[in-house]
């Protein structure tokens, strides 16, 4: 039993770096397509915030 779950830990660790660089070299790639379309949201986002403490 204890052969069986020993690398375990490893096995998720590498897992999970493994899904960290895939993201990481997916936004690597989206990043320069996605920025005019960031800059609207953290506009609008902004502009949100302003609106919602004006109210009160």
């Amino acid at each position: 039993m204890r052969r069986r779950f020993r690398y375990t830990p490893l096995k998720w660790i590498c897992g999970v770096i493994l899904v960290s660089l895939g993201i990481g070299m997916l936004l690597a790639i989206l990043i320069p397509y996605c920025i005019p379309l960031l800059a609207i949201l953290f506009i609008g986002a902004g502009i949100w915030l302003i609106f919602n403490f004006h109210q009160c």
